[in-house]
């Protein structure tokens, strides 16, 4: 088995084909297009980060069957169809089986066998079954199994029960089945006889549970079944554009199926599946801005959460810093026993940022002071966590350095170890000052002292505006590449700009910390061959000596890296570019299952006739993924707030379309226009 440990990219890979994969809370399924789990595989069953059913394998007279089509058909639900292939028992087609399953606090799994010949039949129908109760992190080997775990297994009747001891933690999955079987191991048999046309049918319910002892391993990030009630009631778009209106509706779906509930009842999204199953500070924060056109739900629900998590004290092993928000948030055994410190980790730079423009962006969006006021003791912690802490070395910029042994060494959005490189492929060496994280503090202070008017306090508004103006010098004097005419990445240790061309400077446009005699030739370089493949903006320039179309973060193409970049050429008046780039996302849209835009693609060129390159264990869906096409759809209809306003100025040639039922300030409006 390959293990890939760059940072997020961190997953354990020994399968080709697709795959399936099932939400419900804490609780989510990845499985072959068969529904089967194969052993040696990341796939399986897993709840609180821990996987509980880790071999799940199903045999027709020792054979496996051919899948025919596999696909989520709802929120926590999968349909499978396969068939036999030719043997010497049974011509190929003689067998159809439709699999249904399902995932609430157990996985529900429904099979139906029909026999097409027409000549009776008597098979043996097998499921192979197996629990290792890895935690997550060790089934992507980002880490090694840490202690010796007592297992066992055992039947009784039509019930399977594997249970597993590591120190205080009890862990069982229980497999019970509709029909007695007989068994060998861990494996269930049946007898299965059908006369022509006939059906047969066998369920079988898997229940994981876990029993901690001792106090001292509780955990608050726990994560409930979401309710019926969805979390927002969206938008209908109207519009002839049809690859527009399938990507949308298909974000809508997939940003529905990753909601889950903490502990304390904030209604939030998990950032991805399979292996973000959990709250992620950055990820919540930006698909919560990316997604108001749907309501302010959301974004209010992941303030007031990520609030509860926020750091009020030093703290190594969890680069923990007061008033900085979390990274990650996981309740598996490891962290449980503090092999790993992600109860709750705080690798991160720019959350704790992103954080304070989610809070001022909800406010233009819905008018409410009194959640502003609410929310102030928080905010004071983190603006006061931007000037303290943030900049290590006091030379105005935020930085970041990892202190956790078993931490993140890059704490910005491209986090894998190797993301932060220099154009001849070195890697830079920290403390790191990313050129994004920059645009964000001066969006962050410039957006509170909005706040700070509204409040009343007109003197420190004036204050944070000075703060502002002055880190728009000092960025642009220390981070502008003269001879590229480009921003650098970030500026090292040694306060060297780190000179690699990547997708990063799009972000600062974002912000509005670009000098606006210099935002043209960032523009130009964005659309530029080695930076625009065609489908979207590279990570990184195809020029540089650390590029691949396939790595990480250095050269792949990730949707939400584009909108956030379409947002901010818009915000410059570079209409034409923030189209074309939106335009080509949506066109990989098109070359992907049923419009769903994964975690992120391969950079190749494209070509006439060419689809996007999947990259090999995308998250799919994956939340800021999907919302950047609702952010999109925002940027080609020009929908900003203005006070009591909600306006619309569509770009031009964009495709028109309009909006109906966009909550603003407790009102239901209609935005956008249907010209054509």
């Amino acid at each position: 088995m390959e293990a890939v440990t760059s940072g997020r990219a961190s997953v354990a890979r020994s399968h080709a084909g697709s795959e399936v994969a099932i939400l419900a809370g804490d609780r989510f399924l990845v499985a072959d297009d068969l529904g089967d789990i194969s052993p040696g595989s990341p796939f399986g069953l897993y709840a609180a980060d821990t996987r509980f059913l880790s071999t799940y394998l199903l045999h027709v007279n020792g054979e496996r069957l051919l899948p025919l089509s596999a696909y989520a058909v709802q929120r926590g639900a999968a349909r499978f169809y396969a068939t036999n292939g030719p043997s010497s028992e049974l011509e190929h087609g003689a067998l159809t089986l439709v699999r249904e399953q399902r995932i609430d606090s157990s996985l529900h799994d429904a099979l139906l066998l029909t026999n097409h010949t027409l000549n009776r039949l008597t098979l043996e129908l097998t499921v192979s079954c197996g629990a290792d109760f890895l935690d997550l992190f060790e089934v992507r080997k980002v880490n090694g199994r840490h202690s010796r775990m007592d297992c066992t297994q055992a039947w009784d009747g039509e019930q399977l029960v594997f249970t597993c001891r590591e120190e205080a933690v009890v862990s069982r999955t229980k497999l019970t089945f509709s029909e007695v079987p007989w068994h060998e191991g861990s494996t269930a048999r049946f007898r299965v006889r059908l006369r022509p046309q006939e059906q047969w049918r066998l369920s079988i319910q898997i229940t994981p549970s876990a029993e901690i002892r001792e106090p001292r391993l509780s955990s608050e990030s726990g994560l409930r079944l979401r309710p019926d009630e969805p979390l927002w009631r969206e938008p209908v778009l109207e519009t002839a554009d049809s690859t527009l209106k399938a990507a949308y509706e298909q974000a809508i779906r997939d940003l529905l199926s990753l909601e889950m509930i903490s502990e304390r009842g904030h209604r939030l999204l998990a950032a991805g599946l399979p292996w973000f199953v959990a709250l992620f500070g950055r990820d919540l924060l930006v698909t919560s801005y990316q997604t108001m056109l749907l309501g302010p739900e959301l974004a209010m629900n992941a303030l007031e959460a990520l609030a509860e998590f926020q750091a009020t004290e030093m703290d190594d092993f969890r680069d923990a810093e007061p008033g900085k928000m979390p990274h990650e948030v996981r309740s598996g055994r490891l962290a449980r026993l503090g092999h790993v410190p992600h109860t709750r980790y705080y690798g991160t730079v720019d959350a704790t940022i992103l954080w304070l423009i989610v809070l001022s962006e909800t406010y233009r969006w819905t008018g409410d002071l009194e959640f502003v006021r609410r929310m102030w003791p928080a905010a004071e912690a983190a603006l006061n966590w931007i000037d303290t802490y943030g900049d290590l070395d006091g030379d105005g910029f935020v930085e970041y350095k990892r202190r956790s042994r078993a931490g993140l060494d890059n704490h910005g959005w491209k986090d894998s170890w190797d993301a932060i490189r220099f154009a001849d492929g070195q890697l830079a060496t920290g403390p790191i000052a990313l050129v994004e994280v920059q645009g964000y503090v001066y969006d962050a202070k410039m957006r509170l002292a909005e706040l700070l008017d509204a409040l009343g306090d007109g003197d420190r508004a004036a204050v944070l505006r000075g703060q502002a103006a002055r880190l728009k010098d000092a960025f642009n004097r220390a981070f502008w590449l003269p001879e590229q005419h480009y921003y650098a990445l970030a500026l090292d240790g040694d306060k060297r700009p780190v000179d690699s061309i990547t997708s990063n400077p799009g972000h600062a446009l974002w912000s509005g910390i670009v000098d606006e005699r210099r935002a043209a030739a960032v523009a130009e370089r964005l659309l530029s061959a080695e930076l625009f493949s065609g489908w979207g903006v590279r990570t990184m320039s195809a020029a540089m000596r650390g590029y691949s179309p396939v790595a990480y973060h250095n050269g792949s193409i990730w949707p939400h890296d584009n909108a956030i970049i379409a947002a901010g050429l818009a915000r410059y008046g570079f209409h034409e570019t923030a189209r074309l780039i939106l335009s080509a996302l949506l066109d990989s849209s098109a070359g992907f299952q049923r419009h769903r835009l994964p975690e992120l693609f391969a950079g190749f060129e494209r070509r006439p006739g060419d689809v996007p390159a999947p990259y090999p264990a995308a998250n799919a869906p994956q939340a800021w993924a999907a919302g950047a096409v609702v952010l999109g759809l925002r940027i080609l209809l020009g929908i900003e707030p203005d006070g009591e306003v909600l306006t619309s100025t569509p770009l031009a040639h964009a495709p028109r379309g309009r909006l109906t039922g966009v909550h603003y300030r407790r009102r239901k409006l209609a935005v956008g226009s249907m010209r054509h």
